[in-house]
């Protein structure tokens, strides 16, 4: 039995209509939930703080920064140079991503090739801007014992630039035992952005597979509509737990996937979507599962 008539048998519809369906619900939810992907506010950016302190120990800290790729094939005649990352793979960078302590997506960069370095990612992105702006990240300057001041900051690997607003760890062999824990706590809130993408990429395969020769004119919608649901997800309490990091679709057990119909039921009510969207989401994750089911 073919997988398309898997799918066509227990709904009665098409590959066609289950396309049409996805890019509805795409275009009603990057309409109307972006809300839920905000640089949070002055309050809410105290509670991100408290909670990393009280996770790594790691004062005035606002968040983990990091990026992953999108792996794609693109036509000959467009497979230059910029598009092609350090493993010669054709990509486009997903995400400067900046998640909290619950792993929510803060700020996201899309529709840059995967040819450019996080460095340079960074630098042409909005959120630079601002942070050099002092719009962001330039809220209440904490005072530590010793007269030492700390502002607001967030915590990037070696690939990115060390700012005022920007940590990245210490690259000497044979440091001190204080830089060396530093660089282990360090390197644990930096953790937080590596195991959003992999939560993120497990939960919405699409963006973990080799796209065939995607439009890249709609590809930055899918990856935001994405980061948005991993967003709606977490706030709903529908955790996909993947304690080993991306693994295979097909390897998950069928007990994970766990669909809270009326949680999403009243966010989407709270968003006013039309219910033939609400009822088009719930088709694609039962296609999702039972797709799972026949391997």
């Amino acid at each position: 039995m073919s997988l398309k008539y898997q799918w066509e048998l227990p709904f009665g519809v098409g590959q066609s209509t289950v396309s049409q369906v996805t890019w509805r619900f795409i275009d009603a939810l990057e309409e109307r939930a972006k809300y839920q992907l905000n640089w949070p506010d002055s309050n809410k950016m105290e509670e991100i703080k408290s909670k990393l302190e009280e996770a790594f120990g790691l004062p005035s800290c606002c968040g983990a920064i990091d990026g992953t790729h999108i792996i794609m094939t693109l036509p000959t005649i467009q497979t230059l140079d910029d598009f092609c990352d350090l493993e010669d793979n054709y990509s486009m960078l997903l995400l400067q991503g900046i998640v909290d302590h619950e792993m929510r997506f803060l700020d996201i960069v899309t529709d840059w090739p995967g040819g450019m370095t996080l460095s340079r990612l960074l630098k042409c992105s909005g959120f630079f801007k601002l942070c050099e702006g002092g719009q962001h990240l330039n809220e209440n300057v904490r005072n530590l014992s010793g007269g030492v001041e700390i502002r607001e900051y967030l915590v990037g690997g070696v690939g990115y630039p060390l700012l005022p607003w920007l940590i990245t760890p210490y690259e000497s062999n044979g440091l001190p035992a204080s830089i060396s824990a530093f660089n282990a706590a360090h390197g644990a809130a930096r953790s937080l952005a590596v195991m959003a993408f992999s939560q993120l990429k497990g939960t919405w395969r699409i963006l973990n597979k080799v796209m065939w020769r995607p439009d890249k004119r709609k590809l930055p919608s899918i990856i935001l509509v994405c980061c948005l649901l991993h967003n709606i997800r977490i706030d709903s309490g529908d955790i996909l737990q993947l304690s080993d990091g991306l693994v295979s679709f097909f390897q998950l057990p069928l007990h994970i996937f766990k669909f809270n119909t009326f949680a999403l039921f009243a966010l989407f009510s709270n968003l006013h979507l039309p219910l033939q969207v609400f009822h088009g989401y719930l088709m694609v994750c039962q296609l999702l599962y039972i797709r799972i089911k026949s391997f």
